[in-house]
C-alpha cells in the first residue's frame, strides 16, 4: 500500500529529478501518486532487465522497466509547478472547440498525460465551460464524459497537490476551488 506522507511536510521547494529509488513518491499520468515498492531484476525472453515497481492507493500495482519507468513517471509538483497551477486554474481560459469530441479528446490526452498544469487546464476549463451562456441565450451544460473527465482531473490534481502543499486532498480541493474563483485575467501558463 502506499504509504501516506506527512501533513506537515511539503514535499519540496520545486521539482527536482525524478528518482526511482524505494519508498519514493511519483506521478504515472492517469494512474496518479504511487510509491516505488521495489527494483527487481527480471529475466524475459533471454535478456534481464531492471524492473521498478509501483503501487497506488487503490492496491494497484504496475511493473515497468526502468528505461520505460523514467519516461513515463514525474516527481511530484514542487512549489514552482503549484504556482504555475494557481495561475492556470485563476486564468479566464481559452476558447475551445465547439465539437465536444474534440474537447474531450484533448482533454482525455491531457488526463493520460498527467501534467499537473496540464491537469489545470482541464479543470478550468471544465469549470468556466458548465454553466456558461451561450449567444442565443442557452446554458452550456457538460456532457456525461466531460464531466468525468473534469471530475477525475480534479482529483488527480487534488491528490497531488495535497502531497505537494502539506495537507489533506479534500483542503487541497478547496483550494482549487479557490483558485477557480479567483478568476482573472492572467496569462495562460
Amino acid at each position: 500500500m502506499t504509504e501516506p506522507v506527512s501533513k506537515s511536510e511539503p514535499v519540496s521547494e520545486s521539482k527536482t529529478d525524478l528518482t526511482l529509488a524505494v519508498g519514493a513518491l511519483v506521478v504515472y499520468g492517469s494512474y496518479g501518486i504511487g510509491t516505488i515498492l521495489r527494483r527487481q531484476k527480471e529475466n524475459s525472453e533471454g535478456a534481464t532487465g531492471e524492473m521498478v515497481v509501483i503501487e497506488f492507493a487503490n492496491g494497484l500495482s504496475v511493473t515497468l522497466p526502468v528505461d520505460r519507468a523514467s519516461a513515463c513517471l514525474r516527481p511530484l509538483s514542487g512549489k514552482t509547478e503549484v504556482a504555475a497551477v494557481a495561475k492556470t486554474l485563476r486564468a479566464k481560459g481559452v476558447t475551445e472547440d465547439d465539437s465536444w469530441q474534440r474537447r474531450t479528446k484533448t482533454a482525455k490526452g491531457k488526463l493520460v498525460a498527467g501534467d499537473a498544469v496540464a491537469l489545470a487546464e482541464i479543470v478550468r476549463n471544465a469549470f468556466r465551460r458548465d454553466g456558461q451562456a451561450t449567444p442565443s441565450g442557452g446554458v452550456i451544460k457538460l456532457s456525461a464524459y466531460e464531466r468525468e473527465l473534469y471530475l477525475e482531473a480534479r482529483q488527480l490534481l487534488a491528490a497531488e497537490l495535497g502531497i505537494s502543499k502539506g495537507v489533506d486532498e479534500q483542503a487541497a480541493d478547496a483550494w482549487i476551488g479557490e483558485q477557480l474563483e479567483q478568476e482573472s485575467t492572467a496569462a495562460l501558463v
